[in-house]
């Protein structure tokens, strides 16, 4: 960017915080204001307006600049003349948004440059941008491809405004629309050669009428859950408006990779060879969320899926990750089939067979050796989740006097140890006892990291009930030794694998399924009872150390009583 668009942008910024805590809708407002005046020789405010009524074809941005300067078009009177139009429209073009407004979501350079690299974008392509926001992808894309046709569409207001103006500012062969994409589309429209898609992170759209309407154009698509990515459902739009063979890329959260509520729309996609690649990008990649994401490139007949786990690079800025050229071209050489031990190709079969799990990391972190190898299910009687008592309900059955109902929570094992004084309950209904441990279960966390594990030792005549952040896992005696299977678990290997079999980045979590696939190490039972017996007494030790320790520091806090 050119030092003189750089000042006007300052500018520009200047003027606008004065009126609103968001400014970047009225820096655009005010930057076109400017260059029309100066693109059409007018040298006064009031002949901006005049212009606006007779000449701006869009009713939506006049609108939207009388919405945004209204109260201070005389704000920019001394700025009329003082900058050029060319400094003008790059700078409209080029703002980039820091709030965190739905409508201002912005895309990160790097990824729009990575995104156009694998769309391999040419001249006569016809480029969708579904969802298209403030025209960020158009832009970037227009700049490699100006004779291209590019075609997008948005349902906000602000934002189909300053994609329209940006529009208007390119030139060229741009259309924006302003509808709701799963309305029925004219048949004017054609299908594309090229397609990118960043929908809104959360949205539940299942539930919609022109949502429903679409879906059930698909009759073999299985049925989508209020809290279903709705990501896989923006790719379906953006997927039944595709020429054959043409090539389209979605960004999305990393929970729809992974999650389990998505594992059957995953698998109408994969069963269909429809995605190609997914790429795992680095974290705080947006400026407006933490939420981790992958771009998801689609094509068709795909026997398996490559997957990219470049997590780990970027520049780590004090707000936001940034990928910089180097680390794109360092992804689209591994895209286009460089070997790297971040990237695998996995084939559709094994990804089915794995929950149709497409989160990188889980196929390219590096394998690990496990003597007398077998699945964690192999010895398991009974995995369920501890009691989802509400935390309300929680509070108004606690007691302070000894009860024969104990609650067990995640805060009550520490060093792998159950507190010896857990809360009471004054009473717990029936449905409620299901829940309650048995001596020898395995308790193990559903979040991490790092996992906590437990082996429970209840009192006679005591129900102590897990709560809902746990897993109570039965062991099959016969084969397994629990304590064994706590200390293989705790181990460096264990605490790998359970972190490899989790899913989430800022707050791993383990599914009953996940820990059935796991693998362990299973020697013969002899062996694991001599472990258990040395963990044990270990155990035991600790135990004694704490004791010593309490009473030192009780002591320490009762010296001047002597």
């Amino acid at each position: 960017m050119k030092n003189e668009a750089k000042s006007l942008i300052n500018t520009l910024r200047n003027i606008e915080k004065k009126y609103s805590n968001e400014n970047f809708s009225g820096m655009i407002a005010g930057g076109y204001a400017l260059w029309l005046a100066r693109s059409n020789g007018l040298i006064d405010v009031d002949d901006i307006k005049k212009f606006l009524a007779t000449y701006e074809d869009n009713i939506e941005i006049q609108m939207f600049l009388n919405e945004q300067l209204g109260g201070h078009w005389n704000e920019y009177r001394r700025y009329i003349t003082m900058f050029e139009p060319e400094e003008l429209k790059e700078a409209v073009l080029t703002i980039t948004p820091v709030s965190c407004r739905s409508y201002m979501t912005g895309t990160a350079k790097g990824i729009l440059e990575l995104v156009c690299a694998i769309l391999d974008l040419k001249d006569n392509d016809s480029i969708a941008d579904w969802g298209a926001g403030i025209g960020e992808f158009i832009c970037h894309a227009f700049s490699q491809v100006p004779k291209a046709h590019f075609w997008g569409d948005e349902i906000g207001t602000t934002a189909f405004s300053i994609a329209k103006i940006r529009a208007k500012l390119l030139g060229g062969d741009i259309q924006i629309e302003q509808e709701d994409m799963f309305l029925p589309k004219k048949a004017s429209l054609t299908a594309f050669d090229k397609a990118f898609c960043f929908p809104p992170f959360g949205l539940r759209l299942g539930g919609m009428p022109n949502v429903q309407k679409f879906l059930e154009t698909f009759p073999s698509l299985p049925l989508i859950k209020g809290a279903c990515a709705c990501e896989w459902i923006f790719a379906l739009k953006m997927l039944s408006h595709m020429k054959s063979g043409g090539k389209s890329v979605l960004l999305m959260a990393n929970g729809g990779t992974f999650n389990s509520l998505d594992a059957p729309i995953r698998k109408y996609f994969i069963e269909r060879g429809m995605i190609e690649c997914v790429i795992a990008l680095p974290g705080r990649i947006l400026n407006f969320t933490n939420i981790p994401c992958s771009l998801v490139v689609f094509g068709k007949e795909n026997k398996k899926i490559k997957l990219i786990d470049a997590t780990s690079l970027g520049n780590v800025g004090r707000h936001q990750t940034e990928l910089s050229p180097a680390d794109v071209q360092k992804i689209l050489e591994v895209y286009r089939g460089k070997k790297a031990d971040w990237c695998a190709d996995i084939p559709n079969e094994q990804i089915l067979a794995n929950d149709s799990v497409i989160n990188a990391a889980r196929y390219t972190s590096e394998k690990i050796d496990i003597k007398y190898q077998v699945s964690f299910g192999t010895v398991i009687q009974s995995i369920t989740r501890g009691a989802m008592l509400p935390s309300a309900d929680l509070e108004t059955m606690t007691s302070d006097e000894p009860t024969s109902f104990q609650y067990l929570a995640l805060g009550n094992i520490k060093d792998g140890i159950i507190d010896d004084e857990l809360p009471y309950l004054a009473s717990l209904d029936e449905r409620w006892l299901r829940y309650s441990l048995r001596p020898g279960d395995l308790i193990l966390s559903k979040i991490g990291s790092p996992f906590k594990v437990a082996i429970a030792d209840p009192q006679e005549k005591t129900s102590v009930i897990a709560n809902g952040n746990l897993f109570i896992i039965r062991i099959n005696d016969k084969v397994a030794d629990p304590y064994y299977i706590k200390a293989f678990l705790e181990s460096e290997t264990g605490m790998a694998l359970l972190q490899r079999s989790a899913v989430g980045s800022a707050m791993p979590n383990l599914s009953a399924k996940a820990i059935m696939n796991m693998p362990i190490s299973l020697p013969p039972l002899r062996d694991q009872k001599k472990i258990a017996a040395q963990y044990q007494a270990k155990i035991d030790e600790i135990k004694v150390l704490k004791l010593k320790l309490a009473k030192a520091v009780n002591a320490l806090s009762h010296l001047l009583d002597l």
